[in-house]
């Protein structure tokens, strides 16, 4: 694993952490006594060897099916752990998923058969609704066959006359689990129900920002930067909001132009400090935007005053076609993570506070400065276990360095997310 994963700032961070470890501990534990983390989520990092932050967080993850078997296997203990506090304490015994309308993507079926898997070995009865096309069966229930051929069972639903989801066929859940982010919509059948949703549909795309998250993430990672006496240079991420854009019809590009032109200018002065060789970039990305749409990346103002045809449509519209009008301008992050000579980047999975699992996306056609979240894509095992490699320069003592470091990384970005939802929820 060591050879997929270069030290650099990591190395840097592991050590603070070691040496600082209860102060660390204590200060995750009062975040998170302070703000209830997000039911499961998940966030793609990237280690540049310089600095290493979160450059995305998703509270309504897919990508299950390419976690690692050991990691699956501990999850439903830390699921049933946590279960406990997401639902203030709750009785819950019965459980309805509610997926994403793709019937066509077998891989994406594959992902709710391995998280039904883990509700259901967590002693849960699981079952997975349908509110996408009804043309998809005439039937109540139907199954479609996930990409390793797993029959996956999913049941159409109603409300009864008490506004309780069910299905048709007569389950009623005690707890409704949302992995759609309804960015296309807000279904009617779930509007009211008395059950419990997890995570809250009105934490979706529609009404998420970006911007807000990376408010809250670069905030936290300076207060946790000076506990660990070092530069929160090293986990921070610049990142700009700019409203009022419409790439499609020419308006505030300029002004995203001049956005970029500024951080540019504040990047090179950084890297010529750092004696950093690599050439920095800047991603434009929709505010609302998630499944690696609506992201481009520059190098200068001029990059985005010359943007083709093509590569205006690109910013124009997100997922289920919703038009962007806000984007942010963010700071890229090059990757040094190299999997077969291929960029890669980590992707942590996390139930609650408690780190659950990941994988390592990797893209061969694209380069480190790239968004890898695009056409080309492969998906490869990361075990927590394989980020337990110990330092003997920083402890004599067993201790989980990348894990540590990238954990780090992944639960600063929970409380960001925990504090998002507290903003969107009041």
């Amino acid at each position: 694993m060591s050879s997929m994963i270069s030290n650099g700032v990591a190395h840097t961070l592991a050590c603070a952490i070691y040496e600082h470890r209860n102060d660390v501990n204590q200060w995750f534990l009062r975040q998170f006594s302070q703000h209830k983390a997000p039911f499961y989520s998940s966030y793609d990092l990237r280690d540049s060897g310089f600095k290493i932050a979160p450059v995305d967080c998703n509270l309504f993850p897919a990508g299950f099916n390419n976690i690692c078997q050991d990691d699956l296997a501990v999850a439903p203990e830390i699921l049933k752990t946590w279960m406990k506090e997401a639902t203030n304490g709750q009785n819950t015994q019965k459980i309805l998923i509610l997926p994403e309308g793709h019937t066509q993507n077998r891989y994406y079926v594959e992902n709710l058969s391995l998280l039904l898997q883990i509700f259901n070995e967590a002693g849960y009865e699981t079952k997975l609704g349908w509110i996408g096309d009804e043309n998809v069966s005439q039937n109540d229930q139907f199954t479609l066959e996930s990409t390793t051929g797993t029959p996956v069972e999913f049941s159409k639903l109603k409300k009864d006359a008490e506004n309780r989801l069910r299905t048709r066929s007569g389950f009623v859940p005690d707890l409704v689990i949302c992995n759609n982010d309804f960015s296309a919509g807000f279904p009617e059948v779930i509007t009211g129900i008395t059950q419990q949703l997890l995570p809250p549909p009105g934490l979706g795309w529609h009404k998420r920002k970006k911007s807000d998250h990376f408010r809250h993430y670069n905030r936290l990672a300076t207060e946790l930067a000076q506990i660990l006496s070092i530069d929160p240079w090293l986990l921070t991420v610049r990142t700009e909001l700019v409203d009022h854009v419409d790439f499609s019809e020419g308006s505030g590009i300029e002004t995203v132009a001049q956005t970029v032109d500024s951080m540019m200018t504040e990047l090179n002065e950084e890297y010529q400090k750092r004696g950093i060789k690599h050439a920095p970039s800047i991603f434009i990305k929709n505010d609302k935007g998630t499944y690696g749409i609506g992201i481009h990346v520059v190098h200068n103002g001029e990059d985005v005053r010359t943007l083709n045809r093509r590569e205006k449509n690109k910013l124009s519209m997100g997922k289920g076609k919703q038009p962007i009008r806000s984007v942010i301008v963010q700071e890229g992050i090059p990757t040094q993570m190299l999997v077969d000579q291929t960029s890669s980047e980590p992707v942590i999975y996390m139930f609650g506070h408690e780190l659950m699992g990941g994988f390592i996306r990797s893209n061969a056609e694209r380069g480190d400065s790239d968004n890898l979240n695009s056409a080309g894509m492969l998906f490869r095992k990361l075990c927590m276990k394989d980020l337990r490699e110990s330092w003997s320069d920083c402890s004599q003592s067993e201790f989980p360095a990348l894990e540590a470091v990238y954990g780090t990384a992944s639960r600063l970005s929970a409380i960001a997310a925990a504090l998002e939802i507290e903003e969107l929820t009041k």
